[in-house]
């Protein structure tokens, strides 16, 4: 993309999917964080009602989502405002995505199949042509193409592997009920995603020099958390699984392991970021050292997070706690990433970013153990009283 249109349109593209990601978690109705406990508890009529469910919600709110994304990023965008309207349209398409349900399952292998090579064809062919010269919106076109012939794919086996099992037509819950069962997930999932999104957008603002090498280096660190992504995903599917002892003992373990991915991911990326960052930035956009050290950070505690909040406490019922936290992480950042950047430019909102991330997932800590701590005082008075 860089390549295609140069860096301040790539820097306009990024801010559009900083905006897109927003509206993508909107329309995705928080599904990526109750889903996978739902599916893996229930049985297959319970599955396929869940997924019918999203389904209904997401084609609901998917054009009014893209079309407000669209709009922001068209008006925060300095300059290249078509660039940042097409980001915004083709990252709230992502909202299709069907990970949630086949983590659920524990079938990666069939996510695999049906709906990340079709978007991998899709990013490759917009590749193929931008290298052809085709602007980067045509990349962005055929990035969203190959989402929605997933989206299609996923659709078409679920139907017919749920009516295969032998699952029953269950009573449709009204949208207001769905939409209420699922508010504590997309609150937190949201929230999460503006703590990520706001700094892109108060460098676009205060800093517009800086804007390119922020955009390219926040880029690199999404990219990287995608790629993430199935760690958080197979614990999604894993904590919930068995009683609710066993659950806790299962979180410990998930989040020992996570702290090990997590720092083996940061020696990776201080030791790899700068070849990648150049190789991504086309060799035209410079990104200091500290930096990289500093998406390192971001990148580490955010996974570590995740699996905090949407394997572990989605576990127990208690998402309301990451969305509480992730609130007041945003309060506590947002003023020091404005500050960050006035006086350091890009480094500033990046260390603004490290030190709201520390914060929320210290509170999280903090709630989960009087969480815990509460529920063995429950139990155990429930098992006097029923001794006695």
């Amino acid at each position: 993309m860089v390549a295609a249109d140069g860096p301040a349109a790539w820097g306009a593209i990024a801010l559009g999917q900083a905006i897109g990601a927003i509206a993508y978690l909107v329309v995705s109705y928080g599904w990526a964080v109750s889903g996978p406990a739902t599916i893996a508890r229930g049985d297959v009529s319970v599955r396929r009602r869940e997924y019918a469910d999203s389904v209904r919600v997401k084609l609901i709110l998917l054009l009014p989502g893209a079309a407000s994304a669209a709009l922001v990023a068209g008006i925060i965008a300095n300059d290249h405002a078509s660039f940042a309207v097409a980001g915004a349209i083709s990252t709230t398409t992502v909202a299709l995505t069907s990970n949630w349900y086949f983590a659920g399952l524990a079938r990666p292998y069939v996510w695999l199949l049906l709906e990340t090579l079709p978007r991998i064809a899709g990013t490759a062919a917009g590749i193929a042509l931008m290298r052809l010269g085709q602007s980067a919106i045509t990349g962005l076109a055929c990035i969203s193409g190959g989402m929605f012939v997933a989206f299609i794919l996923v659709t078409i086996w679920v139907h017919r592997s749920t009516a295969k099992a032998g699952a029953v037509r269950l009573t449709r819950d009204k949208l207001s009920n769905v939409l209420a069962s699922h508010r504590h997930g997309i609150a937190s999932i949201i929230g999460a995603q503006l703590f990520l999104s706001a700094p892109l957008a108060i460098v676009s603002v205060l800093a517009p020099s800086a804007q390119p090498v922020f955009a390219l280096v926040d880029k690199v660190r999404q990219l990287v958390s995608a790629g993430l992504n199935p760690v958080v995903t197979v614990f999604q599917g894993w904590v919930p699984r068995g009683t609710r002892s066993g659950n806790s003992k299962r979180s410990r373990v998930a989040l020992a392991v996570t702290c090990v991915v997590a720092a083996a991911v940061c020696g990776l990326f201080v030791a790899a970021g700068p070849t990648l960052l150049h190789w991504l930035g086309d060799g035209q956009i410079a990104v200091p050292e500290i930096m990289i050290i500093l998406a390192a950070l971001v990148t580490a505690i955010g996974l570590f997070d995740s699996v905090l909040a949407y394997a572990v406490l989605a576990s127990f019922g208690r998402l309301q706690i990451a969305a509480r936290t992730t609130a007041i992480s945003i309060i506590v950042m947002l003023p020091i990433v404005t500050i960050g950047t006035l006086h350091f430019g890009a480094v500033g909102a990046l260390a603004g970013t490290v030190f709201g991330l520390l914060v929320r997932v210290a509170v999280e800590l903090i709630c989960a153990a009087r969480g815990a701590s509460a529920d063995r005082v429950r139990v155990t008075a429930e098992r006097g009283g029923e001794r006695g």
